[in-house]
């Protein structure tokens, strides 16, 4: 904070500096769904489905 409130400004002070602090995460989330809105990452790798042979992914091994 640069200023200093009285002590009847105190609370705005407070909520003008928390709502600025804030607005930092909104546009930064806000940049990267713009930049991964239109990506050309197929769909289908974002929820993979369990192998049809084995449900379970006890016992899998990534190298088979």
């Amino acid at each position: 904070m640069l200023a200093y409130p009285t002590e009847a400004q105190k609370g705005r002070f407070i909520s003008i500096f928390w709502s600025i602090f804030n607005l930092g995460a909104v546009v930064g989330s806000a940049v990267a769904l713009g930049q991964n809105i239109h990506s050309k990452v197929r769909r289908e790798n974002r929820a993979r489905q369990p192998n049809s042979t084995n449900p379970s992914p006890i016992g899998q091994s990534r190298y088979t």
